[in-house]
């Protein structure tokens, strides 16, 4: 999980966490939400799993930022 040159916050932790899980994670999902006016509306990462109807059932859910919307109306991140 690289860090993004423009944010700053603090990922040791969560870095660390994923690391010294055990088994070790072989798969993140991420899911997203945008369209081609807006751009990306939201993100977010968490748990999911197979159900046995084949569909991906969510289970716990963490929002990530989403960069701002500034006046001319595109996105991008907060300097």
């Amino acid at each position: 999980m690289p860090a993004h040159p423009d944010d700053d916050r603090d990922l040791s932790e969560l870095r660390d966490a994923i690391e010294e899980s055990s088994p070790e994670p072989r798969v993140l999902l991420i899911g997203y939400a945008c369209n081609s006016d807006q751009g990306l509306l939201r993100i977010s990462w968490g748990e999911a799993a197979l159900g046995r109807d084949n569909l991906l059932h969510w289970g716990h859910v963490d929002d990530l930022p989403v960069p701002a919307v500034s006046a001319d109306g595109r996105r991008g991140w907060a300097a």
